[in-house]
């Protein structure tokens, strides 16, 4: 009923401004005026996705936009027809023993169908989570017995370019998939034992895109762009940020960093001071204006709500530590003992943040997150950076063997940078399973309800509250 959330939120403004003088009225109605334009959006965004789909078979043609594979023969594909006046999003069940790629030409024939949940599972609705993510049906599609299907390979996607020099052996080697996943976000490698091990040590994070990859990045490049001036690395910093959130799929959590450091770039250059809370709450609101049904999206939740608290307790030890007394006594020692403290701090804000989330979407928690997540930003820090090592030295052998005739003499040094980027994943997949394999690593099937959801936020805010006024 947008007409009716439409009226509601006209009413709500014109009072707002009728009650701009008197601050605690007026706030509630600016934000009561926002949630309904929220309700108005979504029903707009939810008008727009509805489809009436055809009877019987299809015959359409529709391009690959991502590809996992469920086992030998069998891949799960999103495809976007291309033969409609009108484009539609499917979410389709492919058995093919050829290779599919981002990018490929289906030609084929099927039914399409309304999404359904599956029998087993009482605790995710997937068919509201396809219709939210805008898949207008689900469709199989069997290649080992051809009415009119083929395949036509299309140009390969930058990111998928970009992989295959990083790394040219993706398929040979497991922990390729976690490099692939890290740094271009491609996640269709990923096998389920390797997702589970990740969350089940709490350190699933790491492999989705997210402000730890961007802030090592851009340290990278910061240290690129010393010497160039503030206006121009700014620049920079801004077209690489935009660029990789554009080349990853854009991304829930790598969206929330780039409209962030946008707003903080431009803060900075209009010399304007700029709240952290501020610009997270404006980068949600912004993100929810273009796409409402992010606000169910698992990603979203858990992404601004670890944020949220990360920034709570960052401000708080700022203030602890201009009250602290200034010791210089032992300063190497105090400066790794208050790394590690905050590391763990960190850490454990982001984990009991989450926690209702956590147990209200998948049940279950990780014991040992404060061990995981206390070196698995060093392999993340190393992983990224020999990526980026690898990727220039790719790039430049490439450009050299345009020019020369023969085996560039990078070579070498591109084999050992592969090589040392291989085994550094190795070591990481090797930490997280011992993690996962200790007894105890995770407390399972401990479901909530959203009721309890709300409970456990009201106890995390008087606890805090209660500590930090002892603290005080």
């Amino acid at each position: 009923m947008p007409c009716f959330w439409a009226v509601l939120l006209a009413v709500s403004l014109v009072a707002a401004w009728l009650l701009r003088r008197k601050a605690v009225a007026g706030s509630l109605m600016v934000l009561t005026a926002a949630m309904f334009l929220g309700a108005f959006c979504m029903s707009l965004d939810w008008r727009s996705k509805a489809v009436q789909l055809p009877e019987g078979e299809v015959q359409y043609r529709a391009v690959v936009e991502r590809v996992q594979s469920r086992g030998e023969g069998r891949k799960s594909c999103d495809l976007k027809t291309v033969s409609f006046s009108r484009e539609y999003k499917l979410k389709a069940y492919v058995v093919c023993s050829r290779e599919l790629r981002e990018g490929d030409t289906l030609s084929c024939v099927s039914r399409w169908n309304e999404p359904k949940n599956f029998s087993f599972s009482d605790n995710f609705d997937y068919a509201v989570y396809l219709k939210r993510h805008g898949y207008a049906a689900t469709t199989f599609i069997n290649f080992d017995f051809p009415k009119s299907e083929t395949v036509s390979k299309g140009t390969p996607s930058l990111r998928f370019r970009l992989l295959s020099l990083l790394l040219p052996s993706v398929h040979s080697q497991f922990y390729w998939a976690l490099i692939s996943a890290m740094v271009l976000g491609d996640k269709s490698q990923l096998s389920a034992e390797i997702r589970n091990e990740f969350s089940a040590v709490g350190v699933s994070h790491v492999l989705a895109l997210s402000g730890l990859h961007v802030s090592i990045l851009l340290g990278l490049l910061s240290l690129l762009l010393s010497r160039f001036r503030n206006w121009f690395s700014a620049l920079i910093k801004l077209l690489f940020v935009w660029s990789f959130a554009f080349l990853t799929g854009m991304p829930i959590s790598l969206l929330r960093v780039a409209v962030m450091f946008t707003i903080m770039i431009l803060a900075k250059t209009t010399n304007r001071d700029s709240n952290t809370l501020n610009t997270l709450f404006t980068a949600a609101f912004l993100i929810l204006l273009a796409s409402p049904q992010s606000l169910y999206d698992v990603s979203f939740q858990l992404s601004f709500t670890a944020v949220f608290f990360i920034v709570l307790v960052v401000q708080w030890r700022k203030g602890s530590k201009k009250k602290s007394s200034k010791s210089k006594s032992n300063k190497s020692i105090s400066v790794i003992i208050t790394c590690v403290k905050d590391i763990l701090l960190v850490s454990l804000a982001a984990q009991i943040g989450t926690l209702p989330l956590l147990l209200y979407h998948f049940g279950q928690f990780p014991t040992y997150f404060l061990l995981s997540n206390l070196l698995i930003g060093l392999f993340a820090t190393a992983i990224l950076s020999l990526s980026f090592v690898t990727l220039s030295v790719a790039l430049l052998n490439e450009g050299i063997s345009l020019m020369v005739h023969g085996d560039p003499f990078l070579l070498p040094i591109l084999s050992f940078c592969r090589h040392l980027l291989g085994g550094t994943a190795s070591l990481m997949a090797s930490f997280v399973h011992a993690i996962a394999s200790l007894p105890f690593s995770k407390i399972e099937n401990c479901y909530i309800t959203l009721p309890q959801v709300f409970f456990l936020y009201l106890i995390i805010a008087l606890l805090a509250g209660f500590f930090v006024k002892i603290k005080n």
